[in-house]
């Protein structure tokens, strides 16, 4: 993978790396999964549908609203919340394809005539300002220079709108002696350098956004998605399927030694306080 590359004081990476990544999953769900506690028996699926909620509920639309999906993925999340209500929703992403899946899932959801979707750079978005009333991403800013798609999420909802984003953060630094988690995940999944949790009504304040809602909802998401994950792989592998799951790189999965080097990675992932996963909410001041 390609480390970010820092232009005009900005860390960058090449959106045509991410699309490649992102197209080599194939997945339907591109998002994490959000348990209320160790009781809820949701499946990975029903709880990513709930953290597409948890971000939903934030959003507070207005009727008729327009909405803005930043890094919109296949366009479950968009689907999700556009049919929910009457408001329409612009899902960008740097994948022709993904924009192509969620345009038809859309349609076959009956709501191809509000929910749209569109290459773009959400680093650098062809809108006009203010043209929405409100926006989110999730789990897509991770990918891109914090302060400068803070900015233009600021320029092109209206003031007084909401952002509400997911963030992966450094939670903890990685224990001495042990194996950095968060920075080897960072190149594997395409990640710029993570931030503090402290650091961001900062970097939302510079932006131009008040921060109203900061919350770690490490616990409530991190453990079990990738405990899922882990199963999964596990009866894949068990299968004899591995063959066809999605890889980082030239990774041979139906080799013994990687399949036991994968279990032990997504395990340390399941345990480390490294990783943090923020819910951030705020308004644009104008």
């Amino acid at each position: 993978m390609p480390e970010s590359a820092t232009t005009a004081g900005q860390e960058r990476l090449d959106p045509g790396e991410i699309e490649s990544v992102y197209d080599r999953l194939g997945l339907e769900i591109l998002h994490f999964g959000y348990w209320h506690d160790d009781a809820d028996p949701a499946t990975l699926e029903e709880a990513s549908d709930q953290l597409t909620d948890l971000v939903h509920n934030r959003l507070a639309i207005p009727p008729g609203a327009r909405l803005l999906d930043v890094g919109c993925g296949t366009g479950v999340p968009a689907v999700r919340i556009g049919g929910s209500g009457d408001a329409s929703v612009l899902g960008i992403t740097v994948s022709a394809r993904q924009a192509e899946t969620a345009t038809v899932r859309a349609g076959c959801a009956g709501l191809g005539d509000r929910l749209q979707f569109r290459v773009a750079d959400a680093m650098d978005m062809p809108f006009e300002d203010n043209t929405f009333d409100a926006a989110y991403a999730l789990e897509s800013i991770h990918h891109m220079d914090r302060p400068t798609v803070l900015r233009e999420l600021a320029r092109v909802v209206r003031p007084g709108g909401t952002v509400v984003a997911t963030d992966v953060y450094r939670r903890a630094p990685a224990p001495a002696g042990g194996p950095p988690v968060l920075d080897l995940l960072a190149p594997m999944w395409m990640m710029t350098p993570p931030c503090s949790f402290e650091a961001y009504p900062g970097l939302f304040e510079a932006a131009g956004l008040q921060l109203a809602e900061r919350r770690d909802i490490s616990s409530e998401v991190l453990p079990r998605t990738f405990g899922a994950v882990r199963e999964r792989f596990l009866a894949a592998v068990a299968a004899g399927e591995a063959a066809s799951l999605p890889a980082t790189g030239e990774l041979d999965l139906t080799d013994p030694g990687n399949q036991s080097a994968v279990v032990d990675f997504i395990g340390l992932m399941c345990e480390t306080d490294e990783v943090g996963y923020a819910l951030l909410v705020a308004t644009v001041t104008g």
